[in-house]
Protein backbone atom coordinates (compact mmCIF):
# COMPACT_ATOMS: atom_id res chain seq x y z
CA UNK A 1 0.00 0.00 0.00
CA UNK A 2 1.55 3.39 -0.63
CA UNK A 3 2.02 5.67 1.24
CA UNK A 4 -0.91 8.29 0.25
CA UNK A 5 -3.17 5.86 0.26
CA UNK A 6 -2.56 4.52 3.79
CA UNK A 7 -2.91 8.11 4.76
CA UNK A 8 -6.53 8.13 2.71
CA UNK A 9 -7.58 4.74 4.72
CA UNK A 10 -6.54 5.98 8.20
CA UNK A 11 -8.51 8.98 7.47
CA UNK A 12 -11.76 7.05 6.75
CA UNK A 13 -10.82 4.94 9.85
CA UNK A 14 -10.45 8.26 11.74
CA UNK A 15 -14.05 9.29 10.19
CA UNK A 16 -15.69 6.33 10.85
CA UNK A 17 -14.36 6.45 14.45
CA UNK A 18 -15.73 9.81 14.49
CA UNK A 19 -18.92 8.86 13.14
CA UNK A 20 -19.59 6.32 15.76
CA UNK A 21 -18.30 8.11 18.60
CA UNK A 22 -21.07 10.62 17.75
CA UNK A 23 -23.55 8.06 17.65
CA UNK A 24 -23.05 6.88 20.86
CA UNK A 25 -22.95 9.88 22.63
CA UNK A 26 -26.29 10.89 20.75
CA UNK A 27 -28.05 7.56 21.43
CA UNK A 28 -26.79 8.49 25.57
CA UNK A 29 -28.06 11.52 25.40
CA UNK A 30 -31.52 10.66 23.63
CA UNK A 31 -31.98 8.16 26.34
CA UNK A 32 -30.97 10.76 29.35
CA UNK A 33 -33.59 13.23 27.51
CA UNK A 34 -36.37 10.36 27.78
CA UNK A 35 -35.31 9.80 31.73
CA UNK A 36 -35.49 13.80 32.29
CA UNK A 37 -39.08 13.65 30.65
CA UNK A 38 -40.12 10.71 32.68
CA UNK A 39 -38.55 12.64 35.81
CA UNK A 40 -40.66 15.73 34.97
CA UNK A 41 -44.02 13.76 34.84
CA UNK A 42 -42.59 12.44 37.93
CA UNK A 43 -42.07 15.58 39.64
CA UNK A 44 -45.67 17.09 38.56
CA UNK A 45 -47.35 14.31 39.90
CA UNK A 46 -45.23 13.59 43.09
CA UNK A 47 -48.15 15.27 45.91
CA UNK A 48 -50.77 13.78 43.77
CA UNK A 49 -51.80 10.31 45.19
CA UNK A 50 -51.98 7.28 42.90
CA UNK A 51 -54.55 4.64 42.85
CA UNK A 52 -54.47 1.69 45.07
CA UNK A 53 -52.19 -1.16 43.17
CA UNK A 54 -50.25 1.53 40.92
CA UNK A 55 -46.49 2.33 41.31
CA UNK A 56 -45.96 4.55 43.71
CA UNK A 57 -43.78 8.36 42.18
CA UNK A 58 -41.29 7.39 44.45
CA UNK A 59 -40.65 4.03 42.98
CA UNK A 60 -40.75 5.60 39.44
CA UNK A 61 -38.06 8.11 41.03
CA UNK A 62 -35.78 5.43 42.40
CA UNK A 63 -35.67 3.15 39.00
CA UNK A 64 -34.73 6.45 37.36
CA UNK A 65 -31.91 6.71 39.59
CA UNK A 66 -30.88 3.57 38.82
CA UNK A 67 -31.26 3.39 34.91
CA UNK A 68 -29.20 6.57 34.66
CA UNK A 69 -25.32 4.79 34.53
CA UNK A 70 -26.09 2.32 31.73
CA UNK A 71 -26.63 4.79 29.04
CA UNK A 72 -23.51 6.33 30.79
CA UNK A 73 -21.51 3.38 30.46
CA UNK A 74 -22.62 2.41 26.66
CA UNK A 75 -21.64 5.93 25.56
CA UNK A 76 -18.34 5.59 27.31
CA UNK A 77 -17.59 1.99 26.16
CA UNK A 78 -19.29 2.46 22.48
CA UNK A 79 -17.32 6.11 21.75
CA UNK A 80 -13.65 4.69 22.81
CA UNK A 81 -14.57 1.43 21.29
CA UNK A 82 -17.22 1.25 18.34
CA UNK A 83 -16.32 -1.95 16.96
CA UNK A 84 -17.10 -3.88 20.27
CA UNK A 85 -20.88 -4.82 20.78
CA UNK A 86 -20.81 -4.32 24.56
CA UNK A 87 -21.27 -0.62 24.43
CA UNK A 88 -23.94 -0.66 22.42
CA UNK A 89 -26.06 -3.31 24.00
CA UNK A 90 -25.52 -1.13 27.38
CA UNK A 91 -26.94 2.20 25.51
CA UNK A 92 -30.08 -0.44 23.90
CA UNK A 93 -30.22 -1.46 27.48
CA UNK A 94 -30.80 1.83 28.83
CA UNK A 95 -33.10 3.02 26.18
CA UNK A 96 -35.21 0.20 26.14
CA UNK A 97 -35.34 0.30 30.17
CA UNK A 98 -35.98 4.62 30.18
CA UNK A 99 -39.18 3.84 27.18
CA UNK A 100 -40.31 1.83 29.78
CA UNK A 101 -39.87 4.13 32.57
CA UNK A 102 -41.76 6.69 30.32
CA UNK A 103 -44.27 4.62 29.60
CA UNK A 104 -45.12 3.74 33.07
CA UNK A 105 -44.86 7.78 34.30
CA UNK A 106 -46.82 8.83 31.41
CA UNK A 107 -49.88 6.09 32.34
CA UNK A 108 -49.53 7.24 36.13
CA UNK A 109 -49.56 10.90 35.07
CA UNK A 110 -52.69 10.73 32.56
CA UNK A 111 -54.60 8.56 35.60
CA UNK A 112 -54.39 11.01 38.47
CA UNK A 113 -54.51 14.05 35.93
CA UNK A 114 -57.38 12.87 33.41
CA UNK A 115 -56.90 14.98 29.92
CA UNK A 116 -53.77 16.81 30.72
CA UNK A 117 -51.61 14.32 28.43
CA UNK A 118 -51.86 13.81 25.16
CA UNK A 119 -52.91 10.38 23.73
CA UNK A 120 -52.98 8.62 27.38
CA UNK A 121 -52.97 5.47 26.04
CA UNK A 122 -51.58 5.10 22.51
CA UNK A 123 -48.06 6.85 23.74
CA UNK A 124 -47.32 4.26 26.65
CA UNK A 125 -48.66 1.08 25.05
CA UNK A 126 -46.07 2.32 21.66
CA UNK A 127 -43.26 2.94 24.52
CA UNK A 128 -43.88 -0.74 26.57
CA UNK A 129 -41.84 -2.72 23.81
CA UNK A 130 -38.50 -0.77 25.90
CA UNK A 131 -39.02 -3.31 28.77
CA UNK A 132 -38.79 -6.74 26.60
CA UNK A 133 -36.02 -4.87 24.35
CA UNK A 134 -34.08 -4.29 27.99
CA UNK A 135 -34.87 -7.89 29.17
CA UNK A 136 -33.28 -9.31 25.69
CA UNK A 137 -29.93 -7.04 25.80
CA UNK A 138 -29.82 -7.80 29.22
CA UNK A 139 -29.24 -11.47 28.62
CA UNK A 140 -26.63 -10.50 26.01
CA UNK A 141 -24.45 -8.27 28.04
CA UNK A 142 -23.83 -11.39 30.48
CA UNK A 143 -23.42 -13.72 27.70
CA UNK A 144 -20.99 -10.89 25.65
CA UNK A 145 -19.05 -10.10 29.01
CA UNK A 146 -16.22 -8.90 29.42
CA UNK A 147 -15.20 -9.14 25.39
CA UNK A 148 -17.80 -8.78 23.13
CA UNK A 149 -18.30 -12.20 21.59
CA UNK A 150 -19.85 -15.59 22.64
CA UNK A 151 -17.53 -17.56 24.88
CA UNK A 152 -17.44 -20.02 22.04
CA UNK A 153 -19.88 -21.31 18.89
CA UNK A 154 -21.49 -23.61 20.89
CA UNK A 155 -23.20 -20.66 22.59
CA UNK A 156 -24.75 -19.20 19.62
CA UNK A 157 -27.84 -21.52 20.01
CA UNK A 158 -28.55 -19.86 23.25
CA UNK A 159 -27.77 -16.77 21.07
CA UNK A 160 -30.51 -17.78 18.50
CA UNK A 161 -33.50 -18.51 21.47
CA UNK A 162 -32.50 -15.45 22.86
CA UNK A 163 -33.06 -13.66 19.85
CA UNK A 164 -36.19 -15.00 19.08
CA UNK A 165 -37.70 -14.74 22.72
CA UNK A 166 -37.23 -10.98 22.60
CA UNK A 167 -38.88 -10.67 19.11
CA UNK A 168 -41.64 -12.17 20.56
CA UNK A 169 -41.68 -10.30 24.02
CA UNK A 170 -41.52 -7.15 21.76
CA UNK A 171 -44.47 -8.20 19.54
CA UNK A 172 -46.88 -9.20 22.32
CA UNK A 173 -45.75 -6.18 24.47
CA UNK A 174 -47.90 -4.18 22.19
CA UNK A 175 -50.77 -6.13 23.14
CA UNK A 176 -50.12 -6.03 26.72
CA UNK A 177 -51.94 -3.73 29.11
CA UNK A 178 -49.91 -1.92 31.75
CA UNK A 179 -51.21 -2.65 35.16
CA UNK A 180 -50.79 1.28 35.89
CA UNK A 181 -52.91 2.13 33.37
CA UNK A 182 -56.27 1.06 35.58
CA UNK A 183 -59.00 0.65 33.70
CA UNK A 184 -57.94 1.41 29.97
CA UNK A 185 -57.89 -0.87 27.43
CA UNK A 186 -55.20 -1.31 24.37
CA UNK A 187 -55.31 1.00 21.38
CA UNK A 188 -54.91 -1.75 19.34
CA UNK A 189 -58.20 -4.10 20.55
CA UNK A 190 -61.25 -3.26 21.59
Amino acid sequence: MTEGAHRGFRRVRRIGGTTASRLAWALCALTLLVLAASLVLILLGWSTPLPHGATPWRDWAVSLIGIVGAPILGGLIASRRPRNLYGWLWLGFGLGLSFQLLAGAYASYALVEPGSLVAPRAIPQLLNPGGPLALTLATFLLLLFPTGRLPSLRWRVVAWIVVVSGAVLISLSFFYRNPDQAGARSPFWP
